[in-house]
């Protein structure tokens, strides 16, 4: 492998990263990633593997990041990294108790939290979601206390985090009528857009994500309401690159603000199919090229659906580039992950078409065929 400097290093070697990397390399830019294991899903044809943290910010010229939860002091102690977005960025929102204070600063709507030391009694008749401040996702990480009943779980939950070292705090339970996402990247003062997205969570894991949102009855205001809230944290943060941005939407309280993601997000996937460039490609361009594109969503509907283990154990064997398999209706992608367990993302489906009566027909299709791999694999592992 040459020793020349890469375009691109990823910090991380996880599905993220595998899809960043990828998007790299279309684009013709030469990449590593930071790896323990040669065998992670990122670690593919033409990517240099680095063990060592230091070497990969020595070769590259700008280092992206799969994930938030990284150790910045650690990073701020590399020589020669280049990092994108910055630290002083990832730092602001790796913490989801700084996010919620960085919402009220700039006086945008949030659902109401307290310190956790400060529960009592008084909020006993309350529903509350306990989140711990770091690195909880895809539901791992969150509590939710429905009554007094929940009060000996509640301790265990708060005990488990104090014994990490990790601070919690209770937000309201929001009874939304819709959970909403917004994913864009800033570039020098200039921004671009994906849609506004409808996701449905399951256990905590998104499970569907279907877009435009105007198409699924949410009115164009909302989606502009979406972008002064990107527009406004991103400037507040000097933030550059692709963010994303969750919301719960309720009837009479509008659009409020849920938690944010300083990179690629899972509910923008669908822009593999849906757009003229992926949020990968749109984040690898303007760290590599220092240029801002300006993604196209097609005329018509799309969606995305996520490929969730629901056996505990066993092994999958994908071999080969990029484990993507074609339907008629929809494109199936692989993470290359070998390992099964509960709840794992191990991939996602995504799809496109004319109007809302046919996706509904193309998730159909998807659930059937998403039933009969898993029992067909379950019966193979037996």
């Amino acid at each position: 492998m040459s020793r020349e400097a890469l375009d691109i290093g990823i910090l991380g070697a996880g599905q993220l990263a595998r899809m960043l990397a990828e998007a790299a390399l279309t684009q013709g830019f030469s990449v590593g990633v930071f790896s323990d294991r040669s065998t992670n899903p990122a670690c593919i044809r033409h990517v240099e593997v680095f063990l060592d943290l230091e070497a990969l910010c020595a070769r590259a010229k700008k280092i992206i990041f799969e994930s938030e939860f990284v150790d910045v002091s650690k990073l701020r102690r590399v020589k020669g990294g280049v990092f994108f977005p910055s630290l002083d960025a990832i730092e602001s929102l790796q913490d989801k108790e700084q996010q919620k204070c960085i919402f009220k600063t700039l006086h945008i709507p949030s659902a109401h939290f307290i310190e956790a030391d400060q529960f009592s009694e008084k909020f006993y008749l309350k529903q509350w979601v306990f989140k711990m401040a770091r690195h909880g996702y895809d539901g791992k990480g969150n509590f939710v206390f429905r009554g007094a009943q929940d009060l000996e779980r509640l301790k265990e939950f708060i005990r488990l985090a104090k014994d990490r070292q990790i601070r919690v705090f209770a937000e309201e339970w929001i009874d939304f009528e819709s959970e909403l996402a917004i994913t864009g990247c800033r570039l020098n003062g200039e921004t671009s857009f994906f849609p506004l997205v409808k996701t449905v969570q399951e256990k905590g894991v998104c499970k569907w994500v279907r877009g435009p949102a105007v198409e699924w009855n949410i009115d164009p205001e909302v989606e502009g309401e979406a972008r002064k809230v990107f527009q406004n944290i991103a400037e507040h943060l000097s933030f550059e690159g692709v963010l994303s941005v969750e919301f719960f939407y309720h009837p009479q309280r509008g659009l409020l603000v849920n938690e944010l993601a300083p990179r690629v997000h899972n509910s923008a996937h669908y822009s593999l199919v849906a757009s003229s460039s992926s949020q990968f490609e749109v984040q690898v361009v303007a760290a590599a090229a220092d240029r801002l594109l300006h993604p196209e969503t097609q005329e018509g509907v799309f969606g995305m659906f996520n490929l969730i283990s629901p056996l505990s154990q066993g092994t999958l064997s994908w071999e080969g580039g990029l484990q993507k398999e074609w339907s008629h209706d929809f494109q199936v992608y692989w993470y290359g992950k070998k390992e099964l367990s509960w709840g794992r993302k191990m991939g996602h489906i995504v799809y496109h078409a004319r109007d809302r009566d046919e996706l509904k027909r193309i998730e159909r299709s998807i659930v059937q065929w998403e039933q009969s791999f898993w029992k067909n694999l379950s019966r193979e592992k037996m």
